[in-house]
């Protein structure tokens, strides 16, 4: 993998961010978040993003923000991931709410679906939130009742968002690039391609909040699809840094594509 290159004006460097996102997926999973039941992850996600001088907007369990330079005449990319939970499997032997490390595992519930990549996208956004040279707005949109596809969704809050023009859904992918169609890499939009150029695989595999955009996305995130919903749930600590790297790695290749040509994600 590329290394990320940070700017040494930005005061949330990546280096600085990723035990903090670390840290605050542990203090997630120690509060339930069953679907509909959001209120104490939210209310986290709330806190933690204003202790880092965000401000933040919130309707029912979701929490949304923009970067500091909002520029009206710039495309703007929706990152999002749900913070809600699937009840737990019968086969647990953990404890569900207790974040414990071990063989540099990540245990517990939702840590893998979606707690990881939500927190990479938290400290993507956190890296970016500043600078003044995006070619780019960003959308960040932490949301609820995803695993039960609920009236109070990401569908009722797309009408408070200011419009779009791209979304990276945040799933376990193992960082690789998913799609809901494939037609020829020629037809392939800027970040999927993007994303091939720093090493990505991509693949036919549409998400649950893909479905309600009407603008082009992606299924990327760290972590294995094929622990979601398991027992004794758990993602790697690397995944996570992994992750965070990679998101802001993908936004910063984008860069020439949007100075060159603005309305290329329009």
């Amino acid at each position: 993998m590329s290394t990320v290159i940070e700017s040494p004006t930005n005061p949330y460097a990546l280096s600085t961010l990723q035990a903090d996102g670390i840290e605050l997926l542990k203090r997630l999973i120690s509060r339930p978040s069953f679907s509909g039941q959001q209120g104490r992850t939210a209310n986290l996600i709330e806190s933690f993003l204003r202790d880092h001088y965000v401000f933040t907007l919130r309707k029912h369990h979701h929490i949304w923000c923009y970067n500091l330079h909002f520029d009206h005449d710039k495309p703007t990319i929706l990152l999002n991931a749900h913070h809600d939970t699937v009840k737990p499997s019968a086969a647990y032997t953990k404890d569900l709410f207790d974040a414990q490390v071990k063989d540099s595992k990540l245990f517990g519930l939702g840590s893998n679906d979606a707690g990881g990549a939500l927190v990479s996208l938290i400290t993507a956004f956190l890296h970016f939130f500043k600078r003044r040279d995006l070619p780019f707005n960003i959308c960040l949109a932490l949301t609820a009742e995803e695993e039960n596809s609920g009236e109070n969704g990401l569908k009722c809050l797309l009408k408070d968002l200011l419009p779009v023009s791209f979304a990276i859904i945040g799933e376990p992918t193992n960082m690789h690039i998913g799609v809901s169609e494939i037609v020829s890499v020629y037809d392939l939009h800027p970040m999927v391609k993007t994303g091939i150029s720093i090493g990505r695989k991509a693949y036919i595999s549409p998400g649950a909040n893909q479905e309600w955009l009407d603008v082009p996305s992606i299924k990327m995130g760290p972590g294995d699809s094929a622990r979601s919903h398991k027992a004794d749930e758990f993602i790697y600590i690397e995944e996570i840094k992994e992750g965070m790297e990679i998101y802001v790695l993908l936004l910063e290749s984008l860069f020439p594509y949007l100075v060159n040509s603005p309305d290329i994600i329009k």
